[in-house]
């Protein structure tokens, strides 16, 4: 027994993935936990209508940056790994880089034309539409951030990123107290943004001054750019669509959630999601360093190891992920006291929100696989198909009185049901297809 855990230690310690995700989990884990943590800090520091106005922002600002840039994260990741090995790859990363700064463009001209009678009918607070503006003109700054990490792991700094994002995260929490001690949720709102301006700019510099990335540009060819721009219709375009499609949809919901109930239940509803959020630290983190590696598998066409891992990953995870969920759902209602005793009484919301948890982890491990055998087609579809069924299920439960905070959970796992389906059946479809054409 006792060479069979030897083995399996020296196993570990040969492995590059189980470094890459040693190094991200320390780094990058210690930011996330800083960052969830804090929102127990901000909770009770803040009123709940204040927390809530504060929440609806700062979600609001992230799927401003999911439409633009974080599910891209991936994309980056997969061309800069496979620079190495395709030339092509590199032209690919400069579409996405210049598509995604004409899409903020494209959105700033968007929420400047929102009318302010539409935003303050969200009920959403005071300072919402102000900020909503600032946001929205600062936005091809901030989506620096998520591509410029998509470009660091691609090249395997992981520790790079962990020492960058704990250092970022711990300014997240100075900033927000900082503000809020001065100007309250106002000045709350003034340190999120300055948080996501100083992120970018310090990502652009660690890029320039801490990696050698910028030497692949020395022998770039703008003429050569035109030769890859099928890439923008086939790959790029349809996760923007895609984004386009699932993030507003998200925003709506939790605008039916303001609507229907109080600005103090999008404090619940981050509140939840915050703690779910703990439970995705290990295997986030854990997906970010394999999709990495199993880019490089796949541009090596090494189809055996790679549905090896895939396999595996799905064996462990699967059970861990339930196991997790149960532990959490037994351990709600003090879970939820922490954030204040009102905060208690989303004790139900809660348990639905938990039971979804081994979906989530099994979708991650699917959308690296679509990511990298390029199924974005796909992947719109169906998030056409379970965006519009997510907000289908919210107006029917509310529509039949349920409450709007447990009809947000009830239409995510309709959403995660359906992909779910779809992203495992193509999995399985690929597999067969890949094995059976892989040389022996």
């Amino acid at each position: 027994m006792d060479n069979r855990v030897s083995l399996f230690v020296e196993r570990l310690k040969s492995s590059a993935l189980a470094r890459g995700f040693l190094q991200t989990f320390i780094g990058s884990g210690a930011a996330k936990v800083i960052l969830i943590l804090s929102t127990f800090v901000f909770s009770n520091m803040m009123t709940k209508d204040g927390f809530g106005t504060f929440s609806f922002m700062r979600n609001t600002m992230n799927i401003m940056l999911g439409i633009c840039a974080i599910n891209y994260s991936g994309l980056v990741t997969k061309f800069t790994t496979e620079v190495l090995y395709k030339k092509e790859s590199l032209y690919r990363l400069a579409i996405l880089f210049f598509f995604t700064l004409f899409s903020c463009v494209f959105l700033a001209i968007i929420i400047l034309s929102v009318p302010d009678r539409l935003l303050s009918s969200l009920n959403s607070g005071a300072y919402f539409s102000h900020f909503f503006r600032i946001a929205g003109l600062l936005l091809p700054l901030f989506i620096l951030q998520p591509l410029i990490e998509g470009i660091l792991r691609g090249i395997k700094r992981f520790k790079l990123i962990g020492i960058l994002q704990t250092l970022l995260a711990i300014c997240f929490v100075v900033f927000i107290v900082f503000g809020y001690s001065i100007w309250g949720v106002k000045g709350a709102i003034i340190g999120l943004l300055f948080y996501y301006s100083l992120f970018s700019i310090v990502s652009v510099v660690v890029l320039i001054t801490k990696t050698d990335f910028l030497y692949y540009l020395h022998d770039f060819e703008f003429r050569s750019i035109h030769a890859q721009i099928g890439t923008l219709w086939r790959m790029i375009l349809p996760v923007f669509i895609l984004s386009f499609i699932e993030a507003p949809i998200n925003w709506w919901g939790q605008a039916l959630i303001s609507k229907h109930d109080s600005i103090g239940s999008i404090g619940s509803l981050s509140a939840i999601l915050q703690i779910r959020n703990l439970l995705i630290i290990v295997p986030d983190y854990f997906f970010s360093t394999f999709m990495t590696f199993q880019s490089v598998h796949n541009a090596q066409n090494d189809q055996g190891q790679y549905y090896k891992n895939q396999r595996l990953t799905f064996l462990i995870l699967l059970p861990l992920s339930i196991l997790a969920s149960l532990v959490l759902i037994r351990l709600g209602g003090p879970i939820l006291g922490l954030y204040g005793s009102e905060y208690k009484n989303d004790i139900v919301p809660f348990y639905i929100a938990m039971a979804s948890f081994p979906m989530l982890i099994s979708l991650s491990l699917f959308r690296c696989h679509l990511l990298i055998k390029e199924h974005q087609i796909l992947m719109l579809v169906t998030s056409i198909l379970s965006s519009f069924l997510f907000i289908g299920t919210m107006y029917l439960k509310i529509n039949r009185g349920t409450d709007p905070l447990q009809s947000f959970f009830w239409g995510q796992i309709a959403y995660y049901l359906v992909s779910f389906g779809i992203f495992g059946l193509c999995c399985l479809v690929d597999r067969r297809r890949d094995l059976s054409h892989s040389p022996a």
